[in-house]
């Protein structure tokens, strides 16, 4: 072998390695907050919705039977692989099989043009943008913030571009901008005519009012709406639609206030797994149910289980002036998230024991947060939530392929998880 030869089969390994090691530590910490320096000095904040008609106020994204052929394509692949382990020789028939019956059992473009008849009217009827500014400014006052709708005549054109400027000693004035919310039912499942689940978001831009410079741009979303069939969602005229529309609203809103005034980010910390995964995670630490129920040399159990119905949640002790709890609990749908059935606001305590029971053999996820004071305002830390990649030993051994798999038992919702006896 030339040394030419050496030398590009050298360089080969490298990038590989570079490649797979860039693979498994590829994570993306939550984005950090706005300076406090910022928060302290925010003065009177004037509040307002705009409608620009860039994007449309409901959204049903992968309806129809192409989206379901797909998915059954898809489904019937998988399905196909199975048997035999990897063999290919079942998967294009399953894949045809499985595209054919995704199609023919679609729900029709009909169906979905009446219930986004019956969406839009729901929307126009309960005037989203109003019940979400009656919302954000109720919970912002609620946490000591000097905020009130911004007066008809008096909004300012703001420059485009966002930018992070010295700002003066004295207080300063705002005005927060909510533009464009927008209600999606989006897939909760890979599955053929798959549940929906309600997700509310607006983008934000937050003005300061003396030179019109943008100290904040970003989306904000609210992602812990209920997840309903279609049928449910359209029935007695879409009520349940509304009913949830109005709730998520609610939910937007303290999140806006939340993430622009209130909230206090932490770094991100690590937990142990073994040498396959590398271990993250964001806000306080559960201790019962444990981050992880077991750990040996290829295997990591991120599911521990209960051994009551009714259990004790317990969780790491926040350090902080009037300290108290927020917690919320859902029941799993396969792998995901699925719909809030408990939460608990303002608890004293680091545990709590549930008040209901809870079903045998099921899946929840949970998560919880600290309200605090500081500096004569409320504050909260982020909901707690994790994260799992492929290390780069994983990735080496895998030949990249870790970081594509993922680890089993994660979620897209990232929260904690556990699961009764």
């Amino acid at each position: 072998m030339t040394s030419a030869l050496h030398a590009r089969v050298i360089a080969l390994i490298i990038g590989f390695l570079f490649l797979v090691g860039f693979q498994g530590c590829a994570h993306t910490p939550p984005p950090s907050s706005r300076a406090e320096s910022i928060q302290q000095q925010l003065g009177k904040i004037d509040v307002v919705v705009k409608l620009t008609g860039e994007r449309k106020t409901l959204d049903t994204p992968r309806t129809g039977w192409v989206s379901n052929l797909g998915r059954g394509a898809a489904l019937g692949t998988a399905l196909g692989l199975l048997p035999c382990y990897g063999c290919v020789l079942l998967a294009g028939p399953g894949a045809i099989g499985y595209g054919i019956y995704g199609g023919w059992t679609s729900e029709s473009e009909s169906l979905w043009k009446e219930a986004r008849s019956a969406f839009e009217t729901v929307l126009t009827d309960m005037s989203l943008e109003e019940v979400l500014l009656h919302h954000t400014i109720a919970y912002s006052r609620e946490n000591g913030y000097d905020i009130d709708k911004l007066p008809a005549g008096a909004q300012r054109i703001a420059q485009d571009q966002s930018s992070d400027p010295s700002l003066p000693s004295d207080s300063i004035g705002v005005i927060l901008e909510i533009r464009d919310p927008i209600v999606l039912l989006a897939p909760a499942q890979f599955v053929i005519n798959p549940p929906r689940r309600l997700i509310l978001s607006a983008q934000i831009r937050l003005i300061r009012t003396a030179d019109d410079t943008v100290l904040d741009d970003r989306v904000v979303t609210e992602e812990f709406g209920t997840t309903r069939s279609l049928a449910e969602w359209t029935a007695d005229d879409a009520k349940v639609f509304r009913e949830d529309v109005r709730l998520g609203a609610h939910r937007l809103a303290a999140t806006i206030s939340e993430q622009e005034f209130i909230l206090q980010r932490a770094p991100e910390r690590t937990f142990s797994t073994n040498i396959f995964y590398n271990g993250y995670f964001t806000g306080l630490a559960p201790v019962n149910p444990p981050m992880v129920a077991s750990q040996i040399f290829d295997r990591v159990d991120l599911v521990p289980i209960v051994t009551s119905l009714q259990p004790t949640l317990r969780w790491e002790v926040f350090k902080g002036d009037a300290v108290t709890y927020d917690l919320m609990l859902w029941r799993a749908a396969g792998h995901n998230l699925g719909n809030l059935i408990y939460s608990r606001e303002r608890l004293t305590k680091s545990y709590h024991m549930l008040e209901i029971p809870l079903d045998p053999k099921t899946r929840y996820f949970w998560t919880i947060r600290a309200r605090f004071s500081a500096n004569g305002n409320t504050k909260v830390t982020e909901w707690s939530s994790r994260s799992v990649s492929a290390s780069v030993f994983y990735n080496v051994c895998s030949l990249g392929l870790g970081s594509l798999v993922g680890h089993p038992d994660e979620s897209t919702s990232g929260l904690y998880q556990f699961r009764t006896f």
